[in-house]
């Protein structure tokens, strides 16, 4: 799972996010956080993509077909 917040974000998504990241580290399952400046806005998400595709394209399977 590949996470992604603003250091900015409303406090609810920012602390989500990250409790939502220690769970699954907690279970021992594949996770990513990102955490960059910013808040909520198109322009962090225009950041934070490019990163997420990224993480996507090194977890996909090279049998998926629609790869």
């Amino acid at each position: 799972v590949w996470l992604g917040a603003g250091a900015a974000d409303f406090p609810f998504i920012l602390e989500g996010t990250k409790l939502v990241h220690a769970e699954l580290l907690r279970r021992g399952l594949s996770r990513e956080l990102t955490i960059m400046d910013g808040d909520h806005s198109w322009p962090l998400w225009q950041k934070m993509i490019d990163p997420a595709l990224q993480w996507l394209d090194r977890h996909i399977s090279p049998d998926c077909p629609n790869r």
